[in-house]
Order: structure tokens, then C-alpha cells, then sequence
């Protein structure tokens, strides 16, 4: 329930209505009756809540709060440093596993790494949700798993899994209580189960241009594809991964920045590398670091610095950040440049400047003056006046249905689906192509079908999840990246992170993040509440930096 804190948005911003047609659970003919959480009706259709909030009135006001966040003034800040339950700001009411209320803040509650309670310093006797004890540590439950026995025996699966043989698999599609892999006993709410997959109650009144489609000339066709995609016979395409523009699904001329081409593909640049033009050259480094060779070493210089005149003072930040008596600090939330902590000067894509701070746009706009106003919309959408819409086109067909008949008979299917006695149904989980619920002609991009499910390339059939290959269905012998071995077992790493070899460890964080000590945080992330709790790791971390200059 934690995460950098963001500036509360100014009432005036909130204002500007965002219709969400399908955020609708309930239609009456062409009219919403009922909306998702998250969402109010006001004429027949749905608007945003507030941010962070399950209920509201109107676009201003909130009653209920999604949890880690607090009710103010109609509002929902978010709780403090480490507490995922709080009745205001001052006052936390529980912490995240390893900490503990401490006048009304969360500190660490002397216990080993996510642990709830200890009998000593290094010996746990509970953990948290998805955890189980060994040893006196906190470990891993099997994916999917709430409550476990052991790292191979679940007892209770989350919300959207179902129980058998001490593993958890996923329920269908927007099912939320299941019992087997063909059956529902609770759908999402607004969806009900047909005895094939969870449908919606209603149609939507009107359609949109297909799936990853900027622009089209009606609902079948599209002729610009959105970023990430590419052009095929009228529908547009997933790119490889990490890739911008491309031909094709396995060839890719752009990469997204912190990665570079070979072979059609995008591999990701070196360590604390932002940008390059292959695996051993890297032409920027991130913030407090510099280039050596074609690689990134640590420049002498404070935390998150670029130059300095010497090893204490900094005389120039990155992006985001300023200079405060010669170290780095973080500008306001959503500014790309400022002078001081509370004055920025210039604000990031999607948001605009208004006395020294920065106010989130119309939802979908990239550049706008105020919060009613935008100059510039996404790709593929224009502005009406009022907001961002999509290049919409009439329809009323079923769900995931393209085009049809009548308002019962689909003729052709939204990607991901298949068409059966004119309905269309779920292809399995990362298939994007298919004829039948037990088939896929086409996988996900990187991803291969293996006779039973789409797996990633390279990945043998019939191993664990998040296993590339093993030995038999239970034993796996390497994990796939963002999991770690251990006993035949993958294990997810730490939130944010790519490489790591436990739970409590990472050798390498997302693009853009680093590891503190405890967890994968953006580069630049300062906090007086985490300075204080994560100081330790900090210098821990800086002298492992420093081996590796």
C-alpha cells in the first residue's frame, strides 16, 4: 500500500468529467443503470471518482476511500511511510508487515524481514498475507496463494484462483470465485456466467475503433496503429517487447529508451545505463553515474548527482531533481525541472504549471494550459471541449464482438476471442488468436502455445509457472526474469525487480529504480520518513556501489 506520494489534485482540476462507457456493469437498453466501483452515474453514464476512491457523489467528493488512503475534505490522500491502513494523516492504524504503529506512524518492529511478530531479532513466529514461515523467515507461498502451508502447499488461494492439490490456477476470465478452470460461482461484478465464460450484463451503446487502433475508418478497420503496435490487414498488432515502432511481431526499427536494436528485437541496456547503442556501449548513464568504456561506473560524486566539484557537493541534479546545500533533492511531484522544493519551473508531459506547482491534465490530453482545456490529445484521440475522446464509431454488437448482424449476432470477433454460434468467447490467457477454448493459432508476443497455454518462448511445456525450464511438472531448473530458484521453485523477487537470488535481495531493479537496502524505489526517491528507517541500507548499498566502480 505504499508508493512515492503524489500532490493531491486541486478541486478545480477535478472537475472535468471523464465518461467511462465501459465502466457501465448494468445497461438499460442504451442508458447505464450502474456503475463500477470507482465511478458515479450522473445522466445514464459513468464518470470518475476522485483518485483513490471507491465511492463518491460527483467528480469533487468521496465517501469511501480505497484502503491505504484516508477521507479529507472529500478527498483520499494516501497513508503514510509504510501503513496500509489509516483513519488521517498522523494516525496509522496498521502497518506493512516488518513495521509497527508507533504514535500513529509505522517504524520497524525489530523483527527479520516481513515479518508480523518475532520471538527475537532473528526469529519469526508469523508472517504476512502470501508468506509462511522456515526457519524463522519469511518465505514465499506458491503463486496465487493467500495462505500456505509450505513453499509447495496452498490452503486458501486468492481472489481469482481456485484450490487443487496445494496449487493455485487461475479461475476464467473476469471470474472472481471459482472452483475449476470451467466453472464460476462469482463473476466480476456487473457480469454474470453463461456456463462458458463471465459475459456482461448489457451492451454498451456504441462501439470503439479496434484494440490498439489510433485511428480507423469504421469498426472493423483500422488504418493508424497506437505506439507499440503495427498495421496488418486492418488491426493493429503487439511490437516485440520494449519496442516503439515496428514492422512486424519479430521485427522492431525503435526501442523504447534503456534499450537498443539487435535483430529485430530490443535488449535492455547495462547496468544504470538510461540509453545506448548496443551492449557494451552506453552513451548515458543514470544520474551518479558516468561512462567508462562503454559502461556505467559510479562518478565520485553524491547520491543521484551528475557533476560535482568534489566527492561532497553536487553542483548539477538529473531530471526531477535540484541542488540543496550540494546534494540532490526531489522537485514537486509530476515537475521535470524546478528551483527549489516547493517552485517548479518546468512540469512533465500530462501535466501543467500553475504558481510554481504541477496539476494533472484532462485525463488521455499530453499537453494543456489548465484543467479544462487540452492542446494536444493522445494519438487517436481529439479534444471536444471537454475532454479526450476516441475515434468512435456506431455500433451496439455483443461484447468483444467487431462487427455483427444484430445486437445478439457477432460475425467478427475483437481480438483474443473466438466466434461460436455468433457469440464471442475468451481465447486462453495471453493468446491473441484462436478457434476454440482449448487452442491458440497465435500467442502474445515472445510467447509460444505448447499444446495447453501460451508460454514464453523458449519455456519447456508443462513446467511450474514462472519456470523457462525444469526438469518434470514440478521441479524447475531456471525461473523466468523477475523470480529466483529455490528447491525447484520460482519465487517472486521483490516489487520492481528483474534480478535477484531471495526474497529480501535484488541485483537489479526496473529501468529508472534502485535497490535501497528493501525494496526497488525511483532513482531520486527522498523522504525524511525513509531516510531515517532506510539509513543503514543506504550506506550498505553505497559501498556495494562503490565495488563495483
Amino acid at each position: 500500500m505504499f508508493s512515492p506520494r503524489r500532490t493531491l489534485l486541486a478541486a478545480a482540476c477535478l472537475t472535468t468529467l471523464v465518461v467511462k462507457a465501459d465502466d457501465c456493469v448494468q445497461y438499460d437498453g442504451a442508458t447505464c443503470t450502474a456503475c463500477k466501483d470507482g465511478h458515479f452515474l450522473l445522466n445514464g453514464r459513468c464518470y470518475d471518482c476522485p483518485d483513490d476512491c471507491d465511492v463518491c457523489t460527483d467528480a469533487n467528493t468521496c465517501t469511501t476511500c480505497e484502503r491505504g488512503h484516508y477521507l479529507s475534505g472529500g478527498l483520499c490522500p494516501e497513508c503514510g511511510f509504510m501503513c496500509n491502513a489509516c483513519s488521517s494523516a498522523n494516525t496509522c492504524d496498521e502497518c506493512a508487515p516488518g513495521f509497527k504503529v508507533s504514535n500513529g506512524a509505522c517504524v520497524r518492529n525489530g523483527c527479520p524481514w516481513l515479518c508480523v511478530t518475532c520471538s527475537d531479532a532473528n526469529t519469526c513466529t508469523e508472517c504476512g498475507k502470501g508468506l509462511f514461515v522456515s526457519n524463522g523467515q519469511c518465505r514465499n507461498c506458491p503463486n496465487d496463494c493467500d495462505v500456505c502451508s509450505d513453499a509447495n502447499t496452498c490452503t486458501t488461494c486468492e481472489s481469482g484462483s481456485y484450490l487443487l492439490n496445494g496449487q493455485c490456477y487461475d479461475c476464467p476470465n473476469d471470474c472472481e470465485v471459482c472452483t475449476s478452470a470451467n466453472t464460476c460461482d462469482q463473476c466480476e461484478a456487473g457480469k454474470t456466467f453463461n456456463g462458458v465464460r463471465c459475459v456482461s450484463n448489457g451492451s454498451p451503446p456504441s462501439g470503439y475503433c479496434p484494440d490498439g487502433c489510433a485511428a480507423c475508418s469504421d469498426a472493423n478497420t483500422c488504418t493508424t496503429c497506437k505506439s507499440e503496435h503495427y498495421l496488418l490487414n486492418g488491426r493493429c498488432y503487439d511490437c516485440p517487447d520494449d519496442c516503439d515502432v515496428c514492422t512486424d511481431a519479430n521485427t522492431c526499427t525503435t526501442c523504447e529508451r534503456g534499450h537498443y536494436l539487435s535483430g529485430g528485437l530490443c535488449p535492455e541496456c547495462g547496468f544504470m545505463c538510461n540509453a545506448c547503442s548496443s551492449a557494451n556501449t552506453c552513451d548515458e548513464c543514470a544520474p551518479g553515474f558516468k561512462v567508462s568504456n562503454g559502461a556505467c561506473v559510479r562518478n565520485d560524486c553524491p547520491w543521484l548527482c551528475v557533476t560535482c566539484s568534489d566527492a561532497n557537493t553536487c553542483t548539477e541534479c538529473g531530471k526531477g531533481l535540484f541542488v540543496s546545500n550540494g546534494q540532490c533533492r526531489n522537485c514537486p511531484n509530476d515537475c521535470d525541472v524546478c528551483s527549489d522544493a516547493n517552485t517548479c519551473t518546468t512540469c512533465e508531459s500530462g501535466s501543467y504549471l500553475l504558481n510554481g506547482q504541477c496539476y494533472d491534465c484532462p485525463n488521455d490530453c499530453e499537453v494543456c494550459t489548465s484543467a479544462n482545456t487540452c492542446d494536444q490529445c493522445e494519438a487517436g484521440k481529439t479534444f471536444n471541449g471537454v475532454r479526450c475522446v476516441s475515434n468512435t464509431v456506431s455500433g451496439g454488437c455483443p461484447n468483444d464482438c467487431q462487427t455483427c448482424t444484430d445486437s445478439n449476432t457477432c460475425t467478427v470477433c475483437e481480438r483474443g476471442n473466438y466466434l461460436s454460434n455468433g457469440q464471442c468467447y475468451d481465447c486462453l490467457n495471453d493468446c491473441e488468436e484462436c478457434t476454440s477454448a482449448t487452442t491458440c493459432d497465435r500467442c502474445e508476443t515472445g510467447k509460444v502455445f505448447d499444446g495447453t497455454r501460451c508460454v514464453r518462448n523458449g519455456a519447456s511445456a508443462g513446467c511450474p509457472n514462472d519456470c523457462v525450464t525444469c526438469s518434470d511438472a514440478n521441479t524447475c531448473t531456471q525461473c523466468e526474469s523477475g523470480n529466483f530458484l529455490q528447491n525447484g521453485q520460482c519465487y517472486d523477487c521483490p516489487e520492481d525487480c528483474e534480478v535477484c537470488t531471495s526474497a529480501n535481495t535484488c541485483d537489479r531493479c526496473e529501468l529508472g529504480k534502485t535497490f535501497n537496502g528493501v525494496r526497488c524505489v525511483r532513482s531520486g526517491l527522498d523522504s525524511a520518513a525513509t531516510a531515517g528507517v532506510l539509513g543503514a541500507a543506504s550506506v550498505l548499498l553505497a559501498a556495494a556501489l562503490a565495488v563495483v566502480a
